[in-house]
This record gives structure tokens, C-alpha cells and sequence, in this order.
């Protein structure tokens, strides 16, 4: 992203990290993709500051605009729970690999 985006300060590419939003049953439950891309906010906070965590209310309600998560050998949740989350969070873009596969196994417009 770096390079690609050298220009561009309004953006944030996260890697395990939790998403600590207010639309699931507790803001104090991070719900962690295995990456996810923001769009619309700063690349790094106040005092160039950088991230452990990110917090959508401390991110002005920005929410992440494409989550991805790779599927381990056992499934958990990706395919249902994870999507429902993200929905209700306002992701618009969410991508699931599986290593079973050997490829992205499922995009969806959510």
C-alpha cells in the first residue's frame, strides 16, 4: 500500500487486528479479519501515531470499506458469523480465501 498509495494520507490497511465497533452485542468484543482496508480516514493517527487496535468511534465512524479472511483447515465462522458482523457493521466489500481451494474462494458486495 505504501507504494502504491504514496500520495494518499486517507487511507489505513490493517493485518490481525481488532475492529472495535458499537453494532455487535458488546464495543468491548473486537471482531479481528485477517486484513481490512479503510478508506475516508487518516493512514496514521494524531502525533503520527500508529495502531494496535482499530477503533471505529476514535476513527469517526469510519469503517472499514473490504475485510478479508483467510479460512483456516477448520472453518469458524468466516462463511456466516463473520459476514453477519461485518453487514451489520457497514462493510462494503468482504473476501474469503481458503486454502482448501488454493484460491479467494468467495467475494462478496455486502
Amino acid at each position: 500500500m505504501e507504494l502504491l498509495w504514496s500520495d494518499r494520507q486517507d487511507e489505513y490497511f490493517g493485518v490481525d487486528m481488532g475492529i472495535y465497533h458499537t453494532t455487535g452485542a458488546s464495543p468491548r468484543v473486537p471482531v479481528v479479519p485477517d486484513a481490512f482496508l479503510s478508506l475516508g480516514g487518516l493512514r496514521r493517527k494524531a502525533g503520527n501515531q500508529s495502531r494496535k487496535s482499530y477503533v471505529v468511534w476514535e476513527e469517526n465512524g469510519i469503517v472499514p470499506t473490504l475485510t478479508l479472511e483467510i479460512v483456516p483447515w477448520t472453518p469458524g465462522g468466516e462463511y456466516d458469523d463473520k459476514l453477519m458482523i461485518y453487514q451489520q457493521l457497514g462493510v462494503r466489500y468482504y473476501g474469503v480465501s481458503n486454502p482448501e481451494y488454493g484460491q479467494l474462494d468467495r467475494i462478496a458486495i455486502i
